[in-house]
């Protein structure tokens, strides 16, 4: 982070993980449900700041992640 439209991401957990990306007006632009390891790609999307929220069965995490 930051990076130029690919995040890699990867799980410790059997669970199923929902992985939501909004904008900077807080529109969600993607939904992606993963189980272990997954890549978002922001390539396509204008540079800025975007939250990501991961939600497993118990836990909810809010990052924010930089695309340059």
């Amino acid at each position: 982070n930051p990076s130029r439209g690919l995040f890699y991401l990867d799980f410790i957990s059997d669970d199923s993980i929902e992985i939501k990306v909004f904008n900077s007006m807080g529109k969600n632009i993607k939904t992606i449900t993963a189980l272990n390891k997954t890549v978002i790609d922001l390539s396509n999307y204008a540079k800025g700041i975007y939250n990501v929220l991961i939600k497993s069965d118990d836990k909810i995490f809010n990052k924010q992640i930089v695309l340059q």
